[in-house]
């Protein structure tokens, strides 16, 4: 898998201009190359089995934006280092090197990724010129000086890891190890499907979190239950025409309702069960579920037995949406503008059958309100939509009940974050 196709790979920065400047360029026989737009030493460590690619080396420049791309191989991997020096945001680079892989690639299938305002990742599947291979991507803002840094893996699924390791362990960007915080292994399971549930944030106490922290929440302190229809802040995904829908208070057993602890959907027959000891349903509340005709979506509606957060459970077809296409549309500023109320996105991500995005608004009371909405594809063709709401400092523990303490069609729910992801998140 050497030196594939580098003219191809090549394509995934802004450029097209070469920047012809009296530049040195990395050799085979050499272990350290010094960046000629960074001015920091690349080294590949001391083991001679890492080689640069001098015959991929570029530096580009137009405008106001440079890239400097720097290759070397080990293994059955190609690596790309790309230095970026030009006012970039973490999602524009993203979405120009996706929107390169689907063109100049016969194929192109992201697995997982995660986009935050320093930081963005992906690994997909790809096949070029009808051989397939692994991509897998890793943006950071500002790591090298004032320069943005990507690095990029081309490889076999089953050698992912291992020579991603090997790489981490020797090559340094001025000083600093090539992906101090990616777990090569968890990676790697996501690609092979061994481990579905892993991330590629490796858990340290040391290394640096790839998400933002949230300010510390104003006054959070109720604890007494709250009144669902006060908490609503804009934020379910049916907030059409709930006024004009029959949905009569305490006919919940001709609306799919089987106990005090499962739901039926009357339109596609996915069940919802959750544990009495953290979950309720609100019987009191007029619109605990919600029928739609048209477009047709069943929706539940659950609170937490200790007052501290609420989930509106939403069943639909899929309506040709994807993981990929509802991530991206969820962190879209169409969909900011929805909101009656301020709402602003802190990330998204996906796996191959989950979707999900957190972003902090505010209730009825104006008090903030942090919300993780997932989408969670079944196997028949049905959406199982997980809106799961609470304090900024409370999030946690709620998605931790919803996490325990809910079932769908009899199996634990499967969703994109554990707790601990949404726990580093919300900042607690």
């Amino acid at each position: 898998m050497k030196r594939i196709a580098f003219s191809v790979l090549l394509a995934l920065g802004l450029l097209s201009a070469s920047w012809l400047a009296a530049v040195a360029q990395p050799t085979e026989t050499e272990s350290t190359f010094t960046s000629g737009l960074a001015g920091d030493v690349i080294d590949l460590g001391n083991s001679g089995e890492i080689v640069f690619l001098p015959e991929a080396y570029e530096l580009n420049r137009r405008s106001l934006v440079a890239e400097e791309y720097v290759w070397f191989t080990y293994g059955l991997s190609n690596f790309e280092l790309v230095l970026i020096e030009g006012e970039l945001t973490t999602s524009d680079y993203f979405d120009l090197t996706i929107g390169n892989m689907m063109e100049f690639y016969d194929s192109f299938e992201i697995l997982e990724q995660r986009v935050v305002e320093d930081h963005a990742w992906f690994v997909a599947n790809a096949v070029f010129e009808g051989t397939p291979l692994v991509v897998f991507y890793d943006f950071q803002l500002d790591a090298v000086g004032d320069l943005d840094l990507v690095v990029m893996q081309f490889t076999d699924a089953e050698q992912l890891a291992a020579d991603m390791e090997f790489v981490q362990s020797e090559v340094s960007v001025g000083g600093n190890a090539l992906l101090p915080d990616t777990n090569a292994q968890a990676v790697q399971s996501l690609v092979t499907g061994e481990v579905a549930s892993a991330t590629p944030e490796r858990a340290t106490a040391e290394a640096a979190t790839v998400h933002p922290r949230i300010a510390e929440p104003g006054n959070s302190t109720e604890t007494t239950t709250p009144d669902v229809g006060d908490l609503i802040a804009d934020a379910t995904p049916q907030s059409d025409g709930i006024a004009g829908t029959a949905v009569a208070g305490g006919d919940w057993e001709t609306m799919g309702l089987v106990s005090g602890t499962e739901w039926v959907s009357p339109s596609f027959g996915v069940s919802v069960e959750w544990d009495a000891a953290t979950w309720v349903f609100p019987i009191d509340y007029e619109y605990a579920i919600y029928l739609n005709d048209d477009p047709v979506y069943d929706v539940v509606t659950i609170e937490t037995t200790d007052g501290l957060g609420y989930a509106f459970v939403t069943v639909e077809n899929t309506g040709g949406n994807t993981p990929i296409s509802l991530a991206g549309y969820w962190a879209s500023p169409e969909y900011a503008d929805t909101f009656e109320a301020t709402m602003t996105v802190v990330e998204t991500a996906t796996t191959r059958t989950t979707a999900s995005v957190v972003y902090e608004t505010v209730n009825a009371r104006e008090q903030p309100l942090y919300v993780v909405l997932t989408a969670t594809f079944l196997d028949d063709g049905t959406v199982v939509y997980s809106q799961i709401s609470a304090a900024p400092d409370t999030i946690h523990v709620v998605y931790g009940h919803y996490v325990d303490g809910v079932q769908v069609n009899g199996e634990p729910i499967n969703l994109t974050y554990t707790v601990d992801d949404i726990a580093e998140i919300s900042g607690n």
